[in-house]
């Protein structure tokens, strides 16, 4: 059977949704202190990894990257400081000083979601839980991937298997078009 998504409306007021706005706010004032050190040394933009929103490196115009500093850029173009040298241990530093993100973990494994990492796999192709959302104000969407299951196999899984959970009471189940109608809305009038 085929893999394929189902995505949830999280109402207003909820629990989850109080987890989701504080995961947000974590991340932002964590993106703010990158955002000051990608300016102050000419960076063209920061990444981050997806579920922890952690640091990943900078991406740097052509020849504008400090080669004592900052690593030669790596297949995704991203260069890191270098943890040798006294600037890039001491950029380092600063980096690992600001306040960590809450990890989308965190969201996954209170809705029951395990980590929300390799919930269904196909060969080797695995599918995780995402997150999707407009700001201001805050518009939350969970979306678990899905397949649907022959009840024999289901009735021999595992307690813990992705494909016996069952959303929350209060989570609105939508289609993937009507959740990108609402996104897009909360766009315009932004």
């Amino acid at each position: 059977m085929s893999v394929y998504r189902r995505y949830f409306e999280i109402p207003k007021g909820s629990a989850t949704e109080q987890l989701m706005a504080c995961i947000l706010e974590s991340r932002e004032a964590y993106n703010k202190g990158l955002a000051q050190i990608r300016d102050e040394v000419d960076a063209k933009e920061v990444a981050r990894y997806r579920h922890s929103g952690l640091f990943a490196g900078f991406y740097f115009d052509h020849g504008k990257r400090d080669n004592d500093v900052f690593t030669k850029p790596d297949r995704e173009r991203m260069s890191r400081p270098r943890r040798t040298g006294k600037e890039g241990k001491a950029l380092n530093a600063r980096i690992e000083a600001l306040p960590t993100p809450m990890p989308l973990k965190d969201l996954f494994r209170e809705c029951g979601l395990r980590d929300g990492d390799w919930l269904i796999s196909e060969g080797l192709t695995f599918h995780n839980a995402g997150l999707k959302y407009s700001n201001d104000p805050y518009h939350f969407f969970i979306t678990v991937p899905w397949k649907d299951e022959d009840p024999a196999v289901l009735a021999d899984a595992k307690p813990d298997d992705h494909l016996l959970w069952q959303p929350p009471a209060d989570w609105l189940e939508v289609k993937e078009w009507q959740m990108n109608k609402i996104i897009d809305e909360h766009k315009e009038a932004a």
